[in-house]
């Protein structure tokens, strides 16, 4: 599992003050990015070997958007891999614990040449660690 803090920025909230639905998805975005960097297999990495995770599904729940300028923390873990596919999950806690949103997702690995789906490089598979 992977985790960030961070604080609400006025330029994520909307008029009443809370967080928007796609700066929590650019938060979960950049959560699982972060953990990718931090493991050796980030944007060098995927370029490297021309390769990148496409987006192809979430499904978000939101129970509470944060208010601006409140303390969050926001997790990561991937559960699985099945040939070109990735799956992980994305969680957002208030500061005090309370479980604001949590995601789950699909990513497609994709060849840039070929312009198609690629099977998991085994230093992915080792990077991951699934539990």
């Amino acid at each position: 599992m992977y985790q960030f803090e961070s604080r609400v920025r006025y330029s994520e909230v909307d008029s009443q003050g809370k967080m928007t639905l796609s700066a929590v998805i650019d938060y979960f975005q950049d959560c699982s990015f972060f953990h990718s960097e931090e493991l050796g297999v980030g944007i060098q990495y995927l370029a490297e070997h021309q390769v990148a995770w496409v987006l192809a599904s979430w499904q978000i729940q939101v129970n509470r958007y944060p208010q601006y300028r409140e303390h969050i923390v926001v997790r990561t873990w991937p559960y699985g891999f099945k040939g070109f596919l990735g799956y992980r999950n994305f969680m957002m806690e208030g500061a005090d614990g309370e479980a604001l949103a949590f995601a789950d997702s699909v990513w497609v690995l994709l060849d840039l040449q070929k312009g198609r789906p690629a099977k998991l490089l085994p230093e992915m598979g080792k990077a991951y660690q699934l539990s």
